[in-house]
């Protein structure tokens, strides 16, 4: 055997042996650190407390008061020094001073503390009150947080501080959980309903109560507006998906969690490559955009072809890819999470934001978020029902927030950082308006 041959042998041998590793050291998505091997545990715990340890450091050179442990027991009372209430105030202030937002008036369900309940009980009494149901019963586990636009954020501390006993304080792993969890419900959900324009314009027409309900897979009322808040999630469900992720990516980063329990489920930059291979071959679907019957194998496929049109003919095709792609994703979202272990809403959402962060910047991606929401098109008291909403936006590709969404995605990446210089670029280039009063 001449010695390349050998060589080539050897190499595929290797080869062999690390698939096997690798095949034989896979978890699954949201596994506990536990089923990680013990060398590899021991590595987390050592890095974790060096960082621990360099980050107390650095706070205290800076004159900077960490974030308080979690109490030991569950607190009767949560008052405004408890280091619960202390942990959703950093959250609040991460949004409002480091992405900008403490420069303007605050929506109501902002203003006031976020309230704590004890148990499923409470909550469930206020979600029903939230969904104009309160004569109906509410069944089921009740979620960590709840946004209730106009009222506030409710906290269910039993979902953190389970019976008697939390988890050992200072325990990081709770810490980030709560303080992500609090930031996708209360800067996630609820900013959408508050601070955007399509979401203050359905809360004018009342549907607030049937979007919270719709949200939580609760019955619709008889109030008649069911259908109106189902097509409004509909056309900004990648935006819903993609913002309420990229919120709480921001926030887990920002609570100091890059390891642990959520090793191979924790959020980084530069998922698109991997997002893409993961969705690869979900499909193929066929689409008709302008009469032309296409096969779209995968979803590179359907990014190459959004953009390979020119002028005008642009928001007209992706309109209709993006209307077929949101029915898909009412179709097979919870199908494909059984396979893939994420909606494809959210990957497509997670997607689009990733690209919008790439071209715009961290700062700028959630006025950016602004502008997808920022929807003078649809006047939702004069719509008859849903159908005719969803019309609408089959008509006009800019009334669809998850279009206008995938159009700033690829915006030029020179106005990157600047809220500014992005707004104005959405409407010089994309004829994408927003929302003056962030603007000015």
């Amino acid at each position: 055997m001449s010695d390349i041959d050998s060589k080539k042998r050897s190499f595929e041998e290797n080869l062999e042996r690390l698939r096997e590793q690798r095949s034989s050291a896979s978890f699954t998505p949201g596994a506990p650190a536990e089923t990680l091997s013990a060398e590899m545990s021991s590595r987390i715990r050592d890095w974790e407390t060096l960082l621990d340890e360099r980050l107390s450091a650095y706070r205290a050179v800076m004159g900077q008061a960490g974030l308080p442990a979690f109490p030991s027991r569950q607190p009767t009372v949560v008052s405004a020094e408890s280091p619960l209430q202390q942990w959703v105030a950093s959250v609040d202030e991460m949004m409002l001073a480091e992405l900008g937002f403490g420069r303007y008036p605050l929506p109501a369900g902002f203003r006031g503390s976020v309230r704590f309940v004890d148990g499923d009980e409470a909550m469930r009494s206020l979600t029903a009150l939230a969904c104009g149901s309160a004569g109906q019963t509410v069944n089921g586990s009740q979620p960590g947080v709840l946004h209730l636009p106009s009222q506030g954020t409710v906290v269910n501390c039993a979902r953190y501080l389970e019976g008697k006993t939390s988890p050992v304080a200072n325990d990081i792993q709770t810490f980030a959980r709560f303080a992500a969890d609090v930031a996708r419900e209360r800067w996630g959900w609820g900013f959408l309903l508050e601070y955007t324009a399509l979401g203050q314009a359905a809360g004018r027409a009342g549907l607030w109560p049937e979007l919270v309900a719709d949200r939580l897979g609760l019955p619709a009322s008889e109030s008649g507006e069911s259908g109106k808040a189902q097509a409004l999630r509909k056309i900004w469900m990648l935006t819903e998906a993609g913002w309420e992720d990229w919120v709480w990516q921001y926030v887990m980063f920002k609570a100091r969690h890059p390891v642990g329990a959520r090793l191979f489920n924790i959020p980084r930059p530069g998922r698109t490559f991997e997002l893409i291979v993961k969705i690869l071959d979900l499909f193929p679907f066929y689409l008709v955009p302008f009469g032309l019957k296409l096969r779209l194998r995968n979803l590179l496929d359907l990014l190459s072809f959004l953009f390979l049109e020119q002028g005008e003919a642009i928001p007209r095709s992706l309109n209709s890819v993006l209307v077929f792609t949101q029915g898909f994703c009412c179709e097979h979202d919870q199908a494909i999470t059984g396979t893939a272990g994420m909606r494809l809403s959210q990957m497509l959402g997670r997607f689009y934001f990733s690209q919008l962060e790439a071209n715009v910047g961290i700062m700028a991606t959630p006025y950016a978020a602004l502008i997808a929401c920022h929807n003078e098109r649809l006047d939702l008291r004069k719509m008859k029902d849903g159908a005719a909403l969803l019309a609408q936006v089959e008509r006009d590709p800019r009334a669809n927030p998850d279009t206008r969404l995938a159009l700033l995605s690829n915006l030029d990446p020179r106005v990157k950082y600047d809220p500014k210089a992005m707004a104005t670029a959405a409407w010089e280039r994309l004829r994408l308006e927003g929302p003056r009063e962030f603007f000015t």
